[in-house]
């Protein structure tokens, strides 16, 4: 839920700061990457052409911290729950997602029975335990920040 509030969707808190407000962002993305053992929560953002990364990186912290000091509005958290019944509603479609998510969550989780729970565990969360998550999480010390340049183009030479 900490990941749908900061990167879910145009109406999230990030694309809100770096794309509407700030306009030094093209698109943002993140959450938890489940896996088997311990998670990844990534944070990623597609710069405008000529953006400081490290300023882009300090408004991307500075909005963890807000979360970790603010907390989140029963707002934020009412948005989340709909948008989540929403996309598990439309990840039910087909027979072969249904057993793809019966088998993800056997496997990340031990509880193929998570399909029919999840969405009333996630309304059992607060926003003290959001911003616990955050706290405890969204540290400094536990980064690891990757930067990506594209190659600048060579200039071609002229056609004779």
């Amino acid at each position: 839920m900490l990941g749908d509030i900061l990167f879910g969707g145009p109406s999230s808190r990030l694309y809100q700061k770096l794309v509407k407000e700030k306009a030094v962002a093209l698109q943002v993305a993140g959450g938890v990457d489940f896996r088997r053992g311990p998670a990844l929560f990534q944070a990623f953002a597609l710069l405008k052409p000529g953006q400081d990364s490290s300023e882009v990186e300090k408004l991307i912290y500075e909005e963890f911290e807000r979360v970790k000091t603010q907390g989140v509005t029963p707002a934020e958290m009412q948005k989340v729950l709909i948008q989540d019944r929403l996309a598990q509603a439309e990840s039910m479609i087909s027979t072969m997602s249904r057993a793809r998510t019966i088998g993800q969550y056997a496997v990340y989780f031990h509880d193929p029975d998570l399909i029919n729970t999840l969405l009333a565990k996630y309304s059992e969360i607060t926003p003290n335990d959001i911003q616990r998550v955050a706290r405890q999480y969204l540290g400094a010390t536990e980064r690891t920040v990757v930067l990506t340049n594209p190659k600048a183009q060579s200039q071609a030479a002229p056609a004779r």
